[in-house]
């Protein structure tokens, strides 16, 4: 009769046996970092090569060289509108004095501004009034800063309605 000893040494040895048999799994990449094989289940790690990092960067460039000029462009569009606006503005401040006193006036002030002309960091604003041979009066706004690249130049109103701009070109 076998002893529980040897009984337990032989199913130990059965164990052993089985467990040989028994092949560790190998990377399914083929690809060991360092003598370490990746886990089962997931990709190698792996980052970004130069030529992807270049391939970005050109693009970024590209949008940029393209989009840079479009937004500036569009940025002075709408200053100048604002410009205009204001002109118009004071312009009809300026007939409203007209009609009330009978002349035009070079004032900031008798047009309801507080001291000096509408304050704005793309265009300075100049009023004269005339009164001989006739009366009248331009109103003008001078591109300064960022703004004096802009195609059309100084914008001017005066009391007969004509809108002009100093570049010639169809600006109002």
């Amino acid at each position: 009769m076998e002893s529980p000893s040897d009984t337990h040494n032989d199913l130990a040895a059965v164990i052993a046996n089985e467990r040989s048999d028994i092949q560790e799994p190998q990377p399914k990449w083929g690809i060991t970092r360092n003598g370490v094989p990746p886990q089962m289940g997931f990709p190698p790690d792996r980052g970004f090569t130069l030529i992807e990092l270049m391939v970005v960067i050109a693009i970024i460039g590209i949008l940029a060289a393209v989009g840079i000029p479009i937004y500036t462009s569009y940025l002075q569009t709408t200053r100048m509108e604002d410009a205009k606006s204001t002109i118009l503005t004071v312009a009809a401040a300026e007939q409203k004095y007209y009609s009330t006193n009978n002349a035009y006036t070079n004032t900031w002030t008798n047009l309801g501004y507080t001291t000096t002309a509408p304050n704005t960091n793309y265009y300075t604003f100049s009023l004269t009034a005339t009164s001989t041979p006739t009366a009248g009066f331009i109103i003008s706004a001078i591109p300064i800063g960022s703004q004096t690249g802009s195609s059309c130049g100084t914008l001017s109103d005066n009391n007969l309605g004509v809108e002009t701009s100093s570049s010639g070109s169809d600006c109002w």
